[in-house]
């Protein structure tokens, strides 16, 4: 593996901080400031096009695993190449600049655009944490699971069957991860949503509801079946989420049976 991959995999164990960042738009330009403290690392995600990188402050050592570091200091101007993962340190308070081509100026659609999708990545288009993620990431340190593991697991084909009918979800495009699990109407608060596991075999809803710390549903063990309920009301289009921890503890009265 990429010593930057390894690298990211052991900074995502780590307490995460959002840095100060500034967007900027000029007739088909977008430039993104970041401000990073001395010390910081970051783990930088791959560019699908090449742009400019500028240190305009500060001093930071820049690496992509395969080479030696090098450092680079405030009036340095680069050529960044597409398709790199790279990894930064801050060797002082430092403010560095990317410059892009690029008519968007809806963050999300720049990502889309520019960045190669990374569904591990902890940080969202504004550089603002994505909450559920790094909990996630939490819970895998906390429960002795590595992602790739628990993604093997998620997987298996074995104990998956498909939606029984009459339920109102169906599986698409996830802001949080991957796939996700979307209502196709209105639920009520403590209304059933769909079976996640029946018996010993998961169905799509318990392949591909994901995690959220302010989830909207919550597992329930009713005789040899777990369901997905509403835990407020839930709007036709939304996401449908849960608390990992709540919906293990669930599976494993199952397994108590």
């Amino acid at each position: 593996m990429n010593t930057v991959l390894k690298l990211q995999a052991e900074v995502m164990k780590l307490p995460q901080i959002e840095f100060s960042t500034f967007h900027f738009f000029a007739d088909g330009m977008y430039a993104r400031s970041v401000f990073r403290p001395a010390g910081a690392v970051i783990v930088g995600k791959v560019h699908k096009r090449e742009h400019f990188y500028v240190v305009t402050k500060g001093k930071v050592a820049v690496t992509d695993g395969e080479s030696e570091a090098r450092i680079y200091e405030a009036g340095t101007i680069l050529v960044s190449k597409p398709g790199t993962k790279r990894a930064v340190y801050a060797l002082e308070d430092s403010v560095c600049i990317t410059v892009h081509n690029t008519d968007n100026t809806d963050l999300d659609e720049i990502e889309r655009e520019l960045i190669e999708e990374d569904e591990t990545a902890l940080f969202d288009s504004s550089n603002k944490l994505i909450e559920d993620r790094a909990d996630y990431q939490r819970i895998l340190r906390e429960t002795g699971f590595t992602a790739q593991e628990r993604r093997l697991i998620s997987e298996n084909p074995e104990d998956q069957i498909p939606m029984p009918e009459g339920f109102n979800v169906t599986v698409s495009k996830s802001r949080i991860e991957g796939n996700g699990l979307f209502a196709t109407v209105n639920f009520s608060s403590g209304e059933i949503i769909a079976p996640a596991r029946i018996k010993d075999k998961r169905t799509p809803a318990g392949r591909f509801i994901n995690h959220s710390v302010k989830p909207n549903a919550e597992m329930k063990l009713r005789g040899d079946t777990i369901f997905a309920v509403a835990k407020r009301d839930i709007s036709e289009g939304e996401e449908i989420t849960v608390y990992y921890l709540q919906a293990k503890a669930e599976g494993e009265k199952l397994c108590l049976g």
